[in-house]
C-alpha cells in the first residue's frame, strides 16, 4: 500500500490526489484489519470459555468466521499469488463442513444474540423474501 502511495507521490501527483487514487485499496486494507481484530478478539473470547461444549461450538463458529473472511477475499489472494486454487476450494469445502456441524446449534446461537421475535418473524427471518 505504501509503495502505491510513494510511487504516485514521487511521480509528482499531489498528496490528496494520490490518496484518492489508492482509496479503494485503503478501504480494503481497513476492512482486512478490522476482520483481523475481530478474529483475534473472538479467539481470546473462546479461550476464556470454561464450558467444554460451549467452547467447542464457539471454536467452530470462530473457525467459520475466519475461513469465511478468507473465502470472501479469495479472488484477491489468488490474484496476488497468496492462495492457490486448490486451497481456495479447500477453504470453501471447510466452510460448508463447519456450517453443517453448526446447524444443530444454529437456533441457540441466534437466540444468544437476543434478536426480538418481531425481527425473526419478518419475511427475511422466515426465509421468504418478496421480490
Amino acid at each position: 500500500m505504501s509503495r502505491r502511495l510513494r510511487k504516485r507521490l514521487s511521480a509528482g501527483v499531489e498528496a490528496f490526489e494520490a490518496f484518492n487514487q489508492v482509496q479503494v485499496h485503503l478501504l480494503e486494507l481497513a476492512h482486512a484489519h478490522v476482520e483481523r481484530l475481530v478474529l483475534e478478539q473472538f479467539l481470546e473470547g473462546v479461550a476464556d470459555v470454561k464450558d467444554p461444549g460451549l467452547k467447542t461450538v464457539l471454536g467452530r463458529l470462530c473457525d467459520l468466521y475466519g475461513l469465511s473472511c478468507l473465502e470472501s477475499a479469495n479472488g484477491w489472494f489468488q490474484e496476488h499469488g497468496w492462495l492457490e486454487g486448490t486451497k481456495a476450494k479447500a477453504i470453501r469445502k471447510e466452510v460448508t463442513r463447519l456450517c453443517a456441524e453448526l446447524r444443530p446449534d444454529a437456533v441457540a446461537l441466534v437466540n444468544a444474540f437476543g434478536v426480538p421475535d418481531t425481527c425473526l418473524a419478518a419475511p427475511i427471518g422466515l426465509g421468504h423474501l418478496s421480490p
